[in-house]
């Protein structure tokens, strides 16, 4: 299983689930995506917990089984003029 999550504030995250767990489609590579979008905020964070068998993942914490993973990924947001009130 895979949860993904979004933060509006990288330096003090607050871990907003992006839409449901999902189950993965088999073994080997995988390709999983989840469509958002994003809020107000200059850093922004992803994070994905892959989950196997019956760990349970959370959005605060890292998963422990010996294939589980738990990856974050920061981004620097500009602003876009166009749109700006």
């Amino acid at each position: 299983r895979i949860d993904f999550y979004y933060a509006a504030d990288a330096s003090n995250p607050d871990w907003t689930q992006i839409g449901n767990r999902r189950l993965c489609p088999g073994g080997g590579q995988q390709t999983m995506t989840a469509l958002f979008t994003l809020p107000q905020g200059a850093l922004q964070a992803v994070r994905a917990n892959f989950v196997v068998g019956s760990g349970s993942s959370g959005m605060n914490s890292c998963t422990s089984g010996s294939w589980d993973d738990t990856d974050d990924l920061v981004i620097s947001v500009q602003p876009n003029p166009s749109i700006q009130g």
